[in-house]
């Protein structure tokens, strides 16, 4: 047995078949998620980094319209995530993340264009509709695909890209903010929305080869691995298109 062989049955486990699955959905689904979150983490911190370094002034942001820009948004985060979860049952969950993905990568690309401190407010209450089945979402297709004694890894490792991205998002815009200033005629903070979106939109497409569909959906062709047979787990398939 050589080196790579022991080294995959550790991390996959020893059936070849369950080992090929996980490992197809350890280098698809999970890394997707996972860049996905870290830059949702990069790009809410974009906009404190943005507020105090220029755009405060820029758009007139005036007594307590900062924390109503946040409001906005969390409220209708919070308001969107059952039926953004629940869209991924009736739509191919690849077009469901990948327009959501997207969507909210332009609405960020476009803010630097606004004028007005409430167009950034109503932009920012938009975004969080498209950004809410980002972390459900995503939990609700790794528990789609991944047995219980699977999931908690994988899990954990998408939640940390995520403070990963919150908390080096602070840093990138920094270093942003020092060397793009004035550039093509533009402030830095706008650059750090022109920036962010860049970086999320290719991985927002990369959606389109990673995101599987539930077992059950429709019009999908797939083999079906029959595994631990007789116990609470069902069978997963995987879907070759």
């Amino acid at each position: 047995m050589t080196s790579i062989t022991k080294l995959a049955i550790w991390l996959w486990g020893p059936d070849s078949k369950d080992r090929a699955l996980l490992a197809r959905l350890d280098v698809t689904l999970l890394p997707y998620f996972s860049l996905i979150w870290f830059l949702f983490g990069v790009t809410r911190a974009s906009y404190s980094s943005a507020y105090i370094s220029g755009m405060k002034e820029a758009l007139g942001f005036q007594g307590k319209e900062y924390n109503y820009m946040s409001t906005a948004y969390l409220v209708v985060y919070a308001v969107c995530q059952m039926p953004g979860t629940s869209l991924l049952t009736i739509v191919r969950p690849k077009y469901v993340f990948v327009t959501a993905n997207l969507t909210w990568a332009v609405l960020t690309l476009i803010t630097y264009k606004m004028t007005k401190a409430w167009q950034v407010i109503l932009l920012n209450a938009i975004e969080g509709g498209f950004s809410a089945i980002a972390y459900v979402g995503a939990h609700f297709i790794l528990g789609s695909w991944y047995k219980r004694s699977e999931l908690g890894i994988r899990a954990a490792v998408f939640c940390v890209f995520g403070h990963i991205g919150t908390m080096a998002g602070g840093w990138i815009q920094a270093g942003l903010l020092a060397s793009l200033a004035d550039k093509g005629g533009l402030p830095a903070w706008k650059w750090i929305f022109i920036i962010v979106s860049v970086m999320t939109i290719p991985v927002a497409l990369f959606g389109t080869l990673s995101t599987p569909f539930i077992q059950g959906g429709s019009t999908q062709q797939y083999y079906r691995l029959d595994i631990h047979s007789g116990s609470t787990f069902p069978s997963r398939s995987v879907v070759l298109e």
